[in-house]
């Protein structure tokens, strides 16, 4: 009996282990906004890519996101503008986050802006700016 026991619990923990496994990635969301009147840009990425564009002749900020996921509805990637501020959150939908997800946020906007970027696991990029205000913390990414 304690033989058969220790036998379920090592199946039901490798079937744990290797639910991350199961399948391939699959689009999830897509998103392609823009936004006047931005001066500050708050991102929290968790896992996916984060990159900033700075150009000299830009006035809007374009959102190019994406989020592809083994575990359909698992993440979002949240957005909103408050005042001149543009919130972008990768949000955790569902109870659990396993399974395998990737994506990006790439972000393109005028050089003079200021930035709080923060991931967990993502990468996060900075090119041609020129800020006041430049925060970025990542975990392992």
């Amino acid at each position: 009996m304690k033989k058969e026991a220790m036998t379920a619990m090592m199946l039901l923990s490798g079937l744990i282990a290797f639910s991350s496994c199961d399948g391939e990635l699959e689009l999830e969301q897509v998103v392609n906004e823009q936004f006047a009147g931005i001066s500050r840009i708050e991102v929290d990425g968790k896992f996916v890519e984060v990159r900033y564009d700075g150009e000299n002749n830009l006035t809007e900020v374009t959102l190019d996101g994406l989020l592809e996921s083994t575990r359909s509805g698992a993440y979002r990637i949240e957005f909103e503008k408050v005042g001149s501020t543009l919130v972008i959150e990768v949000d955790q939908v569902g109870k659990f986050g396993t399974g395998n997800h990737r994506g990006h946020i790439y972000l393109q906007g005028p050089k003079n802006m200021d930035l709080d970027l923060e991931n967990g696991s993502g990468a996060v990029r900075v090119f041609n700016v020129i800020a006041p205000n430049l925060e970025v913390n990542t975990g392992s990414g």
